[in-house]
Parts: structure tokens; sequence; C-alpha cells
């Protein structure tokens, strides 16, 4: 459901002394960090790092068995680093800056991962950029018979456990978040790439990456690490900043929209990082070929088949030269017939107002947005283009709940924090059921419906959020969505005011 991100990265140069004793019985976090840092040769704080570019393929089947593969180009210097990814033709990036983990869809929204999958970037980075010294708080955990584990917690990031090989003090693998729904990454096939040796095999979930080349001590600049400046998607409004539009309040915000003039049904959907389209309208609009051509994965989410820019119309909003991604969930989820879902990119492009009242959608120019004064203000965070924010559950649990308005159920929890949260649903266990009240600011609601999602092992969003808000709560309330200030207004409608 969002997106999973880390960088296919494990650096070490051949020994150049002769390392401490592989043996130790009981060596410390410390002496398994020193003595890895003599196997790769460098850790972010000793000054030896050098900037490198990597590249790598990434392989994943769908769940027809179709083989699809991607690109990625990794350019880093020191803690700084930018990744493109490239599938179909179309390409997403992420970085970082310093200060921002940053994320550029294929259509140029540009947000900053403010929210709490932050933490899990945050990790991922101290992991990938060999940051493991003095300064990382650890701790020695029971080990395996080939590895010493030794879990470490950055500041701001989520814990993880690192497995040492004994022998060669290498990484075999790494564990994000290993008491929540945990990550796992395996690290195999170290190969000599000049004066360092890469993990050339990498594996997360069902995917496997393999890094074709990495150039060592390279020139990157400062432009090769900000964020890119295309214009794809360009949203053009007409003179006023303002369009709006009739939409249709069953089984979601439907609205009428066309990709290269073909009209067709649109779901307003907050948990899509940019736009998807059906493979029979991408059939109808010219984009596939045939029904051949329209192969989409299940499995990865967010590995979604590129298509040729088009132009999407939704009244008076023009989204010109705009990349879109073919998907579709018609056959799993038959009350959801949606021709597409219009997200990130329709949403981070423009202030959007939702009437319930009025059944009617409205896209504000950002430059022209007035925010009203008559309206609850709250503070959303985006991680991947998808808006959290903070709620409580039962009076006074806070819990942090990421806006899914095409999800159509009113509130679902993942199973882990309900475990560990047994009093959030009060029937079927605790781990489904219903919540005595949920509060969205000082608006609550009674008797709210819990459905439980649980991932399988491994298969974490990394969202270090504790569930979804979805349509069976958010259209109680009429919103204004200002992704691009970072804020949401909501005011009860009509029929739910007290």
């Amino acid at each position: 459901m969002s997106f999973q991100r880390a960088v296919f990265l494990c650096l070490a140069v051949f020994v150049l002394g002769v390392p401490a004793p592989a043996h130790a019985d009981n060596p410390t976090p410390l002496t398994i960090f020193h003595n890895h840092t003599n196997a790769v040769g460098y850790s972010l704080s000793d000054g030896r790092a050098k900037p490198f570019v990597l590249t790598s393929t990434t392989i994943w089947r769908d769940y027809k068995d179709g083989q699809h593969s991607s690109n990625t180009i990794l350019r880093q210097a020191g803690s700084y680093f930018r990744e493109d990814f490239t599938y179909s033709g179309s390409t997403d990036s992420f970085g970082f800056d310093g200060s921002a983990f940053w994320t550029s869809s294929d259509n140029g929204v540009l947000e900053a991962d403010t929210g709490y999958g932050r933490p899990f970037d945050v990790t991922w980075a101290v992991v990938n950029a060999e940051g493991f010294d003095s300064g990382l708080p650890a701790e020695l955990r029971t080990g395996s018979q080939s590895a010493y584990v030794v879990r470490i917690h950055p500041a701001g990031g989520v814990p993880a456990d690192i497995y040492f090989d004994r022998t060669t003090w290498l990484i075999d693998q790494v564990i994000l978040d290993p008491d929540g729904d945990s990550v796992r990454e395996e690290y195999a096939d170290y190969k000599a790439f000049g004066p360092i040796q890469v993990a050339t095999t990498r594996r997360i979930n069902d995917s496997t990456t393999t890094v074709n080349s990495v150039s060592w001590d390279a020139t990157v600049s400062a432009a090769d690490l900000s964020a890119p400046t295309a214009k794809s998607g360009e949203a053009v409004f007409p003179d006023s900043g303002v369009v709006s539009v009739p939409f249709d309040p069953h089984d979601g915000v439907i609205v009428d929209a066309t990709i290269n003039g073909v009209p067709g049904k649109f779901v307003i959907d907050t948990f899509t990082p940019g736009i998807l389209i059906d493979p029979v309208m991408a059939q109808h609009a010219n984009l596939v070929k045939s029904a051949d051509d329209a192969r989409f994965a299940f499995t990865n989410a967010s590995y979604l088949s590129g298509l040729p820019p088009a132009t999407i119309k939704i009244g008076g909003l023009t989204l010109q030269n705009c990349n879109i991604r073919l998907f579709s969930n018609n056959f799993d989820f038959h009350q959801q017939p949606y021709d597409g879902y219009l997200g990130l990119d329709v949403l981070g492009k423009a202030v959007t107002s939702i009437d319930f009242d009025a059944n009617r959608i409205t896209f504000t120019d950002p430059a022209k947005f007035i925010a009203p004064t008559d309206k609850l203000m709250l503070p959303i965070a985006l991680d991947g283009g998808i808006p959290q924010i903070i709620a409580f559950a039962n009076g006074s649990k806070k819990v942090y709940m990421q806006l899914g308005l095409a999800f159509q159920e009113t509130t679902y929890f993942w199973q882990k924090f309900l475990e560990s949260n047994p009093d959030i649903a009060y029937s079927a266990g605790g781990f489904s059921g219903y919540m005595h009240s949920f509060k969205l600011g000082p608006y609550e609601q009674n008797t709210v419906r819990v459905q439980s999602i649980r991932f399988p092992p491994g298969f974490s969003d990394e969202t270090g959020a504790n569930g979804i808000v979805g349509y069976g709560v958010l259209d109680a309330f009429n919103l204004i969505l200002d992704y691009p200030n970072s804020k949401i207004y909501i005011s009860p409608t009509k029929r739910s005011a007290p």
C-alpha cells in the first residue's frame, strides 16, 4: 500500500590490516562495529567514505507469474543521497538532503517525508551509509551460530537487528522494526569492484536486487543529489484558479474525468501515491495495444506498469503530459469498479475541497487558496504521498492514522497494534469489532467499526502508523485537503453535526 524504501547498498573493502580475533566469545557492540569498520574500510564518521554511484536491477513476479524488472541509480556522498527508480519508462526519486528525506513522483510532485515513516528512513540511512560507531546506541542480542546480532537504536529511527558474520564481520542481513511488522533484507554474493566489495545480491520480501556496477570515489555534484525539477503532469487551472465538479458519494468520492478524451469514473484516493488507471480504460484510451499488454503486479503494489504520457481533465482542470500507471484491483474488490484512482499527483497540485453536503469537489490553485476561518485545521504529514494524522481512540488513546478515502470501511488497524492494545476493539477477541469512540480534533464518533490488517512476516508497510481512517469516518466531515501546506480542514456535515 505504500512504498518500501531501502537503498540497495552494502560496501566492503579488502581488509587492510589484521582484524581483531573473529571468534571472540562475548564481543561488545563497539568491538563488533570496530571489526566491521576494519572489514569495510570506513564508517560514516571516520572521514574515509568516498562519493559513489551504484546501479542495480530488481526482479520480481506478479500474481500471474509474469516477470517484471526495474532499474535503480543510487548516488551518495556521505549521508546525502539520491535514488532514481525507473520502471516501464517512468521514474520516481527519493533522497536525503541533510535534514529531510524527500520523494519526487514521476509527475514532479515533491514532498518531504515528515510523518510516521520517517523513522524507517532514518534507520535505513544509518545502515546504508555505514553509520556504525560509538555514537550509535546499541546492544548485543542473542545471535546465531554464524552471526552476531546487534540491535541498534538510531536517534529518530526505528530499532534494527544487524547480523554481522562471525568470520568476515560483513553484514548478512538486517531486520528493521524487529518487534513490530518486521522488514528483512538479506545480503549475499559479495564481489570486488575495484578497491571495494559489494553484496551484489539483496533480497526484500519477494524481490531480488542485483548490483550491476559501483563507481567508488566518483564525481557526485550537488545537482546529482538534488530533487528532480521535471514539469510532467503540470496542472493548468482556468483564470479563476478554481474548478468545481459534482461527485458520486457511493463507494467513495467518484468524479467524471477523461484520459486523452475518453471518459471514465475515477475515485479520489488519498492512499494512492500517483495516478492509476484500469487496464480496460487504458485500452479505450489507446495507451496499451491489447489485453496482453495490460500486465500489472499485485504482490508489489508500488511496482506499477508505466504508460505513455497522457492528458487528464477533471472539469476545467487539466493535467498535461501526465505520467500514469496501470493497475486494477477490480477482480478482487468488486465493490470498487473504478476506471482509475486520482491520488498524490492531483492532490499535490491543488487544494482539494470535498463537500459531502453538496456532493461537490473543488480544486483550487494553491497560489489562490485562502484558508477558511470557520473550519478546524489539523496538521497532516505526508509519507510517500499518503497523508497521516493523529486521532484518539476510546477517549484518550493516541493513534497515528493514514487517511484512506477509497477504503470503504470506517477504521483499520494493523493486527500487531491491536495485539499490543487489546482495549481498542471490544469484540472478536480484541482484533476486530468496535471502538467505543474515535475522535478527530474535538469531533467524536461513537461505536466505530474496526477491521484488522495483518501483514505476512517481512511485509511491513513501513509507515510507523497504527492504521487507516476510512471513508466511513471521513464522510461525516466536509474536508479541505491542503497538501502543499500539510494541513487538513474539517467541519461536520449537516447530517452529522450535533
